[in-house]
């Protein structure tokens, strides 16, 4: 079956569908390529058209990128090479196709998507919040080996392409706009009409990105470009410390194809691909990706026919970093949250950290203040029960005392619906014991966030024989809703994570004890490759928890 369809509009326009058969996604694979290649040498021999349009029929995906179980088949750096060289020409007979082309953009738009795309003449995408696009390559331990490292620099700046290559970063539309990466954006439902009207009527607003004074500075000259250089790789190397070679050869092929043409610039560029694809750290950062996306499917039970309940709204008991947090996390997702301490001081803190946490949204131009207005009106402060009646979870984020924790969920019990779960933060307590005093132990469930909340991916999901598959089924499918990677644990001393982390936490206090330092040990962890030393790690955590 073929995986795209052409359709010559009465305008002379072609419109090019991407809908690959059997899949949820739209991904670039070697037959696909081929396919598209083919299609693409058609529409070279057509002097009759007045432009193109390439546009997906899958509902939130435009391309989410390259077939990623072909890299993991690459075995050597000549046959990363040639494979790169090969995806190259699909962007490039784009770019030299003799009418205009278009790319429509909705969903996300990642990876050789957005490497495609970047061969179109002009992109349009939609304001919808699923709409992403970026290069997360580096986040797989290759790099962008379809034109990303020449097109893009060139598109949007020296400095604004390093931020979103270096990072493996996937930016929302309003940033992809005012960094000149899409030239419109439209809502969804006029995609295609806003597209055939651009070609109809030629009204093409490319949009440029204004490069600031210092940004002429530093990126058009050799100097300037040296600075941004030994900047980028102190960062690269502060971060990982040497142990994930993307990033630096990254940097690395990006320079080296600055000026050079792009025919110069593509090779380059597919021997930096080649060099990285035939990598352990690739291959097993792509395992890592395949292990990640199978937990996010896992439903948390076998039996197939329990469906997840709906939940429209929620709260948080406890305003302390944690509830603010998760507060937080529930109000990004519009879902309404009451957000409940005992003290109105304790609320107004809350609201504070969930406050601050948006106002570095909006810093980072990923929001807007309107919408951290409309984000922090979802998020209901009080200090009574009033509205629990309607929650269908409530989360505990109170301070880790089992008597208290008890105390807490005897008293909301009876304030809630009878199909409310109740779920606990806990990172130590026994959930079994929680709900001791609990009528309706079935619907007692821990969800263990970590912190800080609204960046770590990990959610613990702790069932304990009493917890009905149903409690269990809906707090999987909450969790990711909310965007994170659920992972049903039982209810055993340390649940997972700390079960794991506590005997790596007590070698290192024994260290201490025989006369290391603090310092050295997390130095010498650091440089091991762990993201952060184990006091450093217990001073964040807290001694009184790891304690307990």
């Amino acid at each position: 079956m073929s995986a795209f369809q052409l359709d010559i509009k009465d305008t002379d326009i072609a419109v090019l569908t991407f809908d690959l058969p059997g899949e949820k996604i739209n991904k670039l694979s070697t037959p696909v390529g081929q396919e598209l290649e083919k299609i693409i040498g058609d529409l070279e021999k057509r002097s009759d058209l007045k432009g193109l349009i390439f546009i997906s029929r899958k509902p939130d995906i435009f391309i989410a990128g390259a077939d990623i179980h072909e890299i993991l088949a690459i075995h050597s750096s000549e046959e990363g090479a040639r494979a790169s060289l090969a995806a190259q020409r699909l962007p490039n007979r784009i770019e030299a196709l003799p009418f205009p082309t278009i790319a429509a953009i909705h969903g996300a738009c990642l990876g050789g998507g957005l490497e495609l795309a970047l061969g179109f003449e002009y992109r349009i995408a939609t304001d919808h919040p699923k709409t992403k696009i970026g290069l997360p390559e580096v986040q797989l331990g290759i790099l962008p080996g379809m034109g990303g490292c020449n097109r893009l620099p060139e598109l949007i700046g020296l400095r604004s392409a390093l931020e979103m290559i270096l990072a493996g970063a996937s930016w929302p539309v309003k940033k992809c706009l005012q960094k000149g990466l899409v030239d419109e954006v439209v809502p969804p439902q006029i995609l295609l009409d806003r597209a055939l009207e651009v070609l109809e009527k030629n009204q093409f607003r490319r949009k440029k990105q204004k490069f600031s004074v210092l940004n002429l500075l530093l990126e058009k000259n050799r100097v300037g470009r040296n600075f941004i250089y030994k900047k980028a790789k102190e960062g690269i190397l502060k971060k990982t410390r040497g142990h994930y070679p993307a990033p630096l050869k990254a940097l690395e092929v990006v320079y080296a194809c600055l000026d050079r043409g792009l025919t110069d610039g593509l090779k380059i560029e597919a021997e930096g691909f080649g060099e990285l694809a035939e990598t352990d750290v690739s291959k097993n950062l792509i395992h890592l990706f395949f292990q990640s996306e199978a937990a996010k499917k896992r439903r948390g039970v076998a039996d197939e026919s329990i469906q997840p309940r709906e939940i429209k709204s929620a709260a948080a008991l406890g305003a302390g970093a944690m509830g603010g947090g998760i507060a937080q996390l529930l109000s990004f997702r519009d879902i309404p949250t009451r957000l409940k301490d005992v003290r109105e001081e304790a609320v107004a803190q809350g609201l504070a950290t969930a406050h601050a946490l948006y106002r570095k949204l909006v810093q980072r131009g990923k929001l807007s203040q309107r919408e951290l207005s409309q984000k922090m009106a979802w998020i209901g402060p009080t200090t009574t029960y009033d509205g629990f009646k309607r929650t269908d979870i409530v989360i505990e984020a109170v301070v880790e005392d089992l008597a208290v924790k008890q105390k807490v969920f005897s008293e909301v019990e009876s304030r809630v619906s009878h199909e409310t779960i109740l779920a606990s933060n806990t990172s130590s307590l026994s959930i079994a014991q929680i709900a001791e005093k609990c009528e309706r132990k079935e619907r007692v469930i821990g969800m263990h966030f970590f912190n800080p909340v609204h960046k770590m991916p990990l959610v613990e999901i702790v069932a304990d024989p009493i917890t009905s598959d149903q409690t269990i089924v809906t707090t999987v499918a909450f969790a990711k809703k909310l965007g994170k990677v659920p992972v049903v644990v039982k209810n055993a001393p340390g649940f997972l994570v700390n079960r794991v982390l506590m005997p790596y936490m007590n070698e290192a206090a024994y260290l201490l004890e025989e006369g290391i330092s603090a310092a050295t040990i997390d130095e010498v962890m650091l440089d091991f490759g762990m993201p952060m030393g184990p006091f450093t790690l217990l001073d964040a955590v807290g001694i009184d928890i790891a304690h307990k």
